[in-house]
């Protein structure tokens, strides 16, 4: 339970509702609160932090329809 009283989300809730957000600061804020929420999770299983993901960098490479990461 949350602090004010109220059920915390879930890392899933929040997630579902980050994918469907069309306004940058709320989905900034979504993006926030899961962090917050992936960390709380982490610290419950006696795991580290969630590692960050490696960037992707797709190339362009051979023909336009074809791409690979480098």
């Amino acid at each position: 339970m949350a602090l004010d009283g109220k059920r915390a989300r879930t890392w899933q809730e929040i997630a579902d509702d980050a994918s469907q957000e069309k306004d940058p600061e709320k989905l900034k804020a979504l993006s926030r609160e899961l962090e917050r929420a992936l960390a709380e999770r982490d610290a419950k299983l006696g795991i580290g932090p969630s590692q960050p993901h490696k960037k992707l960098r797709w190339t362009k490479r051979h023909s336009p329809s074809t791409y690979e990461m480098s």
